[in-house]
């Protein structure tokens, strides 16, 4: 057989030496797969003896300590139940860090909002102090007798018509100056009364580790 499939050495009664080496190589490797099945199979039986032993310990242990068993399970309930809550506040914890996280950039925003419009009231005051200062708008609106002459008459109109545009701004900006602060204000109280609800769920939570620690 061997030769006529071309694989003695010469058409002589030996197998080529190449054609030896691979089949010694592949026993071998059939001789190492027995092996390990047979190693395996003896882990398996070893597994298997250990785990019914383990369940005929368990079966006893649970006909031996029935009742310490009934005692014990309202605890082992509640804590499951508590370990459940402390999963959902775990993931509270996170959406509140990322609540968070958002709260302080939009806080930043709000900042840099403030100081421009303080800013800006700033200058309006400034502006209103110069031009109180030269005797400007503020005075003329303020009711300067109008001068003599229909040209005058003409012009005191025109700048009076200035004038109430510009005090119709510096209401509009005071207006709004105005809201900023109760919008400030708005936000101070917001912030106490946070603190206040967090002190006070605080204070719940040490009660209620207390009288679990009664428990």
């Amino acid at each position: 057989m061997w030769q006529s499939r071309g694989l003695m050495a010469d058409g002589k009664n030996t197998l080529d030496p190449t054609w030896q080496e691979m089949l010694n190589h592949a026993t071998s490797k059939v001789n190492e797969a027995e092996e390990e099945r047979l190693r395996s199979e003896r882990e398996h039986m070893r597994v298997t003896h250990a785990c019914q032993e383990a369940e005929a310990r368990v079966q006893m242990l649970q006909k031996s300590l029935k009742r310490v068993i009934v005692k014990s399970k309202p605890y082992f309930e509640l804590k499951a139940q508590f370990n459940h809550i402390l999963e959902v506040i775990q993931r509270a914890r996170l959406k509140c860090c990322s609540w968070n996280r958002q709260v302080a950039k939009v806080k930043t925003r709000y900042s840099i909002a403030l100081r421009n419009l303080e800013q800006i009231s700033e200058q309006i005051h400034a502006q209103r102090g110069r031009d109180q200062a030269e005797g400007g708008c503020p005075t003329v609106c303020g009711g300067r007798s109008p001068p003599v002459g229909a040209e005058s008459d003409v012009r005191v109109k025109k700048e009076g018509g200035a004038c109430s545009g510009g005090a119709m701004g510096m209401d509009r900006a005071d207006a709004a100056i105005d809201l900023v602060e109760k919008y400030k204000e708005k936000e101070n109280e917001k912030e106490r009364e946070r603190a206040g609800s967090d002190s006070l769920s605080v204070f719940s939570l040490q009660t209620y580790r207390f009288r679990l620690g009664e428990i």
